[in-house]
């Protein structure tokens, strides 16, 4: 049974609650939307060329992917996602066995940045890496990265860098 109301514009199915769908309803309702985008591809009535706003939305590769991002995609690999425990000392080296172009690490359960016990300096728990340039904190090694710590004292107005806490666990996402 078709629905008691249709939208406005095209008459799609929009049914109430004691309505009854059926099948033939949804297929309809599918030839409705079949017609309109035929229309906008052939110009409207059939003529030439189509409709500009078509053209506009399919182009806009903010919302769609290029051929070439998609063949890029194709062969991309996934991402490792990993953890280490951090060893307190002044750096620690995970091995991946790939230099990453693009990767993440934060601190478990933890701020990205926590203010010091006085206020007056910062610690950073999360690091950026990418292939032309890293965040402070991370260091890109051939097969693998590097995560630093340097939260030795309270110096006002420093960053330290805290990417390899004792006993904190990190979590990493990177890509080759």
């Amino acid at each position: 049974m078709p629905s008691s109301d249709k939208t406005p514009a095209i008459g799609l199915n929009r049914w109430r609650g004691s309505d009854i769908p059926m099948r033939e309803d949804f297929v309809q309702d599918n030839l409705i939307l079949d017609g309109v985008i035929s229309a906008l591809q052939t110009g409207g009535s059939g003529g030439p060329g189509n409709d500009p706003r078509l053209d506009t939305h399919i182009a806009d590769q903010s919302v769609h992917l290029s051929a070439a991002d998609r063949e890029a995609l194709a062969g991309a690999s996934p991402p490792v996602i990993g953890e280490y425990i951090g060893n307190g000392q002044n750096f620690i080296g995970v091995t991946l066995g790939f230099r990453p172009r693009l990767g993440f690490v934060f601190a478990e359960a933890r701020p990205l940045i926590e203010t010091g016990s006085n206020g007056l300096f910062q610690v950073s728990r999360a690091g950026i890496i990418t292939n032309i340039g890293v965040s402070r904190g991370l260091a890109g090694a051939a097969t693998g990265f590097r995560a630093y710590q340097n939260e030795s004292g309270a110096v006002t107005g420093t960053d330290y860098q805290g990417l390899n806490r004792q006993g904190v666990r990190y979590i990493y996402i990177m890509w080759r």
